[in-house]
C-alpha cells in the first residue's frame, strides 16, 4: 500500500472521530458539513459514506441520504442493511412503495433479521394489505421465538411491536390469541408508560370499555399526563352510554390542550344529550384548529339539527369535497344528506364568528425537553406556563435547541396539542 493511501486512510480516520464527536454534542449540521467537505476533496470510503448518509438522513434530507445508499447498495448488492436504511428513508418522505420494496429486499437477502419486519408490516397495514400484514407478523413472531436468548433480548422491541401490530389485526377473528399478543406486549414493555394507554385503546377498540377506563386510570396514575388518556377514557365513558362523566372527563383537559380531536369528543358528549348549540360550538372550534371533513361533516350535521340549512349545506358539501381529496370518491351518505337538506326550509343564520377562540398568536418561553436523536421537545410558554411541543424543522437561524435555551416562537393549533412554528432565539432572563 502507497504512503498516500496510507495517508488519504489516516485523514479520514480523523475526519470521523471529529464527525463523531459533533454528533455525540449534537451538532448534526456541523458533522454534515465536515463530512461533505470531506468527500468533495477525497472520496470517502465506504464506511465514511455510510456515516455521512446517516448524518443526512438526521439531518432530514433524505433525498440525499437516498443517493448514497443507492451508490452503497450499488458497490455490494449483498448487504441487506442498505436496503433497510433506503426503505427508511423512503418511508419518511411518505413514498410507501419504494420502502416496502426496500424493506422487502433486506428480508429477502437477511431472512432472519428482525429488525424489518416491524417497519413493513406496519406500512402493508397502512396501505392497505391486512393479509399480507398478519402473514408478515405472524413470520417475525415464529423467528423471534427460534432465536437464542441473546438475540431475543436485542430485538425485544421490534417483537413487542409485531405483538401490538397482530392482536390489533386478529382481536375481531380471535380475541384469545389477540388478547394473549397484548399482554406478551405489555409485559416487554412494562417500563413503557404509554403502554398501559395502548392496551387500553385496544379494549377500546374492541367494545370493552369498563376494561379499558381501568387501564387508562392506571396509566394516569403512573404518571401518564397527556391529554389524549383523559380523550379515550371520556370516548369509553361515552360507549357506555353516560353522558355526563364523558364531559367531566373531558373537563379535566386544560383548555390550551383541547385540539380538534378532543373539542370534537365533546361536541359529541353535548349532541347526545340533544344540546345542538353547545354541539355547533365545539364542532366548529374543532375544524377551524383542525381541517378534517369529519369535522366539517359535524358542523353540518348540527347547523341543519339548528335549522341553518342553507349553512350547513355549505359545510357538507365542504367535508364531501375534502373526503373526495383524501379517497377519490364521494362520501354517499353526504350526498344523499345534502339533497335532503336541499328540500328543507332554512329558517335561520347562525353567526359562526362568535365562536372563534381567542388564541394567543405569538409568545415567549424556555425549551424544557428535546429528544436530539428525533428532533423534537416542547417549550413551555410564558403566558399560561403550558407546555408545547416543536419539532427541530421549525428551529431558525440554525439554533440547536438545548433545555433552558431561551425561544420566541409562534404559538399554533396542531394535531395533538398546541404547537410552536417559527422557533428563534428569545432574550435571556
Amino acid at each position: 500500500m502507497t504512503d498516500e493511501r496510507l495517508a488519504s486512510q489516516s485523514d479520514e480516520t480523523v475526519v470521523l472521530q471529529r464527525a463523531r464527536k459533533l454528533m455525540d454534542e449534537k451538532k448534526v449540521r456541523d458533522a454534515l458539513s465536515l463530512l461533505r467537505s470531506a468527500h468533495q476533496q477525497n472520496s470517502l470510503s465506504v464506511h465514511g459514506l455510510e456515516i455521512l448518509a446517516f448524518c443526512y438522513s438526521k439531518a432530514k434530507e433524505y433525498r440525499k441520504a437516498i443517493s448514497i445508499y443507492q451508490q452503497l447498495s450499488a458497490k455490494d448488492p449483498s448487504k441487506a442493511k442498505w436496503f433497510y436504511y433506503l426503505g427508511y428513508q423512503y418511508g419518511s418522505l411518505m413514498q410507501v412503495d419504494e420502502a416496502i420494496k426496500n424493506y422487502r429486499k433486506a428480508l429477502y437477502l437477511y431472512p432472519k433479521w428482525m429488525k424489518p419486519f416491524p417497519e413493513l408490516v406496519r406500512l402493508l397495514k397502512e396501505s392497505g394489505d391486512r393479509e399480507e400484514s398478519i402473514k408478515l407478523c405472524r413470520k417475525g413472531i415464529q423467528l423471534y421465538k427460534e432465536l437464542i436468548p441473546d438475540l431475543q433480548r436485542k430485538y425485544s422491541d421490534c417483537y413487542a411491536e409485531l405483538c401490538l401490530f397482530a392482536a390489533q389485526a386478529l382481536v375481531t377473528i380471535d380475541r384469545a390469541g389477540a388478547d394473549a399478543l397484548m399482554q406478551e406486549y405489555i409485559t416487554l414493555r412494562t417500563d413503557d408508560l404509554n403502554s398501559l394507554y395502548v392496551y387500553g385503546s385496544y379494549l377500546l377498540d374492541s367494545g370493552r370499555p369498563e376494561e379499558a377506563i381501568e387501564y387508562y386510570r392506571r396509566a394516569q396514575a403512573r404518571g401518564l399526563t397527556k391529554e389524549y388518556v383523559p380523550h379515550k377514557m371520556a370516548k369509553a365513558w361515552l360507549m357506555l352510554g353516560n353522558t355526563d362523566q364523558a364531559l367531566k372527563t373531558y373537563e379535566t383537559i386544560p383548555l390550551q390542550k383541547r385540539t380538534g380531536y378532543i373539542l370534537n369528543g365533546m361536541g359529541k358528549c353535548f349532541a347526545k344529550k340533544g344540546n345542538s348549540q353547545d354541539a355547533l360550538l365545539y364542532f366548529y372550534r374543532a375544524a377551524k384548529s383542525q381541517a378534517k371533513w369529519y369535522h366539517y361533516r359535524d358542523v353540518g350535521l348540527a347547523l341543519a339539527d339548528l335549522g341553518a340549512t342553507i349553512q350547513a349545506i355549505g359545510f357538507l358539501g365542504r367535508s364531501n369535497e375534502m373526503y373526495r381529496q383524501e379517497t377519490g370518491d364521494d362520501f354517499t351518505k353526504l350526498v344523499m344528506k345534502i339533497e335532503e337538506l336541499r328540500q328543507v326550509p332554512n329558517t335561520t343564520h347562525i353567526n359562526l364568528s362568535e365562536f372563534d377562540p381567542a388564541v394567543p398568536i405569538s409568545s415567549c418561553g424556555s425549551v424544557v425537553e428535546y429528544n436530539p436523536k428525533r428532533g423534537y421537545g416542547f417549550i413551555r410558554d410564558d403566558k399560561d406556563n403550558g407546555k408545547l411541543f416543536f419539532h427541530v424543522s421549525e428551529v431558525k437561524d440554525r439554533m440547536e435547541p438545548r433545555i433552558g435555551l431561551r425561544v420566541k416562537f409562534v404559538r399554533e393549533h396542531g394535531e395533538k396539542g398546541p404547537v410552536a412554528r417559527k422557533v428563534r432565539p428569545g432574550k435571556q432572563l
